[in-house]
Parts: C-alpha cells; sequence; structure tokens
C-alpha cells in the first residue's frame, strides 16, 4: 500500500494456501482412483490417476506464479472523516516479464488496534497484462479518529479454483482519520477576545453589517439559514448562500478548543473540525488554542489540514501522549 506520493509499492510479505471445495474433492479423487489402479494394475487407471496429478501440480504451479506476480497498493484521500465514506484508489501492478495476471482479488482492511472495527473491502482484477497497472474505486469507511493502519491482501484462485491463495503485506499507518465535522456552534467555540457577546453565535463569515453581501455560492450541508440567499434561491431554483466581506472575516477566527472539549472531549473536536471546515469554505483564516497555546490563524487548504491533523491526534491532558 502507499499514499499518493509516497514510497513505491512493497511485494507481498507472506502467502497462504488454502484447499477449495473443488480441490478437496480433487485431491480425494486422485488418491482412490491411485489406490485402485495399484491394486488392480489397471493401465488406463494408472494414467487417469496420473493426469489428475499433473492437472493438480499445474494448477499449484499457475496459481502461485499468478499471485506472486501481482503488486498491490492504495491511494488514501488526503481527508478522511471519521463515520464518513471515502473514496479508496485500489491498484494492481503486474510484475511478470512474459505472461498476465489472472482473476485477483485485493482486500484492504484496518490493522493492527483497528482490525475488527471495519469489514475489508474487496476490488477484483479480472486479467491485468504484463508490465500493465490496473485500478479500482471501492468505498471505505473508517469508524473513529486516529491514525489508521491499514493493510492489503491478495487472493485468488486462478486457474481452476483448487486452492486459494493469500499475499499479505505488512500494516502501514498510512491513514490519519478527522473527526465527524458536527455543524453546531455552541457560544464557547472562538477563542478571539474583545469581542461583543452578540457576536459569539455568529458563524464563521458572517458579517458585521448584515446589508455588505459580497457574492453567493451554492448551498452546502450545515449552512446556516439566515444566510441562504432566498431571492436568488427562487430564482434560479436551487439553494444559495451569502458570502459577505469585511474586515472581521479578513482578521481570521480562534478556536477554543479547550472550552469545547469540557463536556465532552468526541463531541468538542467534531465541532471544531466543523468550524475548521466552514473557515475553508468561506476562504477565512483560522487558528486554534490547545491546551492554552495559541496558533494563530493562519489561510490556506494546508493550515486547515494541519489543524484537522491535530484534532485528529488529540488525547486528554490526563492520557498523556496523543494518539500515533
Amino acid at each position: 500500500m502507499r499514499m499518493r506520493g509516497g514510497p513505491r509499492p512493497r511485494r507481498k510479505e507472506t502467502l497462504v494456501i488454502r484447499f477449495r471445495t473443488a480441490g478437496v474433492v480433487h485431491v480425494v479423487l486422485t488418491i482412490v482412483l491411485g489406490v485402485v489402479s495399484v491394486n488392480s494394475g489397471n493401465n488406463l487407471l494408472c494414467l487417469v490417476t496420473s493426469l489428475l496429478l499433473g492437472y493438480l501440480l499445474a494448477s499449484g504451479v499457475a496459481g502461485w506464479r499468478n499471485v506472486m506476480g501481482a503488486e498491490a497498493w492504495a491511494e488514501l484521500p488526503d481527508e478522511i472523516y471519521a463515520g464518513r465514506a471515502f473514496r479508496l484508489v485500489v491498484k494492481a501492478r503486474n510484475r511478470r516479464r512474459f505472461a498476465s495476471i489472472h482473476m485477483i482479488e485485493v482486500s484492504a482492511r484496518p490493522a493492527g488496534e483497528w482490525d475488527g472495527l471495519q469489514e475489508p473491502v474487496r476490488a477484483f482484477f479480472g486479467i491485468v497484462s504484463r508490465g500493465e497497472t490496473a485500478s479500482r474505486s471501492v468505498w471505505m469507511t473508517l469508524p473513529r479518529r486516529g491514525r489508521a493502519a491499514l493493510a492489503l491482501d491478495v487472493a485468488s484462485t486462478y486457474p481452476f479454483d483448487f486452492f486459494i491463495r493469500w499475499g499479505h503485506t505488512p500494516p502501514e499507518s498510512g491513514a490519519l482519520v478527522f473527526p465527524t465535522p458536527l455543524p453546531e456552534r455552541p457560544s464557547s467555540v472562538w477563542a478571539d477576545e474583545g469581542r461583543p457577546d452578540e457576536e459569539e453565535d455568529r458563524p464563521v463569515g458572517a458579517p458585521l453589517d448584515a446589508e455588505e453581501v459580497a457574492g453567493v455560492r451554492p448551498y452546502q450541508a450545515g449552512d446556516p439559514v439566515n444566510r441562504i440567499h432566498w431571492k436568488i434561491s427562487a430564482r434560479t431554483g436551487k439553494l444559495s448562500t451569502r458570502l459577505f466581506e469585511t474586515p472581521h472575516v479578513r482578521s481570521g477566527r480562534t478556536i477554543d478548543l479547550d472550552a469545547l472539549v469540557r463536556n465532552g472531549v468526541e463531541r468538542g473536536l467534531s465541532i471544531a473540525a466543523g468550524r475548521v471546515l466552514e473557515a475553508g469554505r468561506e476562504g477565512v483564516p483560522i487558528g486554534l488554542k490547545d491546551r492554552g497555546v495559541m496558533t494563530p490563524p493562519a489561510p490556506g487548504r494546508a493550515a486547515r489540514l494541519e489543524l484537522l491533523g491535530r484534532l485528529a491526534l488529540y488525547a486528554p491532558a490526563r492520557g498523556g501522549e496523543e494518539r500515533r
């Protein structure tokens, strides 16, 4: 597995082989015919037994080479939120020089302390020609915030469904899962000093002067109802949200995380994540107050992702270190 722009994909570390039902039947039939042919001295039965053994051996060798010739990894999006589905791009590359690989199934699953929290998601590759790379998109959900370890399993029953072979890759701690964003706006969300009390409930980007409308954008889930531009919405048939341009907005805002987590850590982190996303939609610089330490507001996507990453790894002070 690899992140976008990360290291090259690694080969499978282990290979596990198990019999399928068809394989068990084939082996039992081969043994029975072998015993009968030896006892009876029937040349035809000896020939059939030899063919069955050769058939089984060819299946084992071809299937082993098929799985060992496959190399798989996953590309993760930059933003993953707990409890929300995200698109995982699974890729398989054929490392063989002279033949295609067939019937490859790649499973992605949480590993380590995340093991068992989520069912694996699977991507199937019918044929991948020599030297080529194929990709499939699957939807995955991770149930909680933190740094998730993901592992990939490559499986195949090629060519005759006698065996199933798994190639396992060690887990990689590549997925940083952000808290589930909530649209709530408690009065304690902001750490800005010197603001009038009546501004506490104003969302990020709200105007000091309600008449100063800088523009509109399509409505997004979580936008406050009082910011919907009803005239334009009625004219276009689609909800539109007003955008405001004020000195207050340009100065940025700071989230008071210390106040938010007093009534519940996870809920407070989710509210903070919602405010970070709202600031991103409005183009407002956003900062964070965490355990009394102020991070000044900064604009741009990189600054927002850094704050979301801190929220993802946040642990209460009594818990010691942050989640890693």
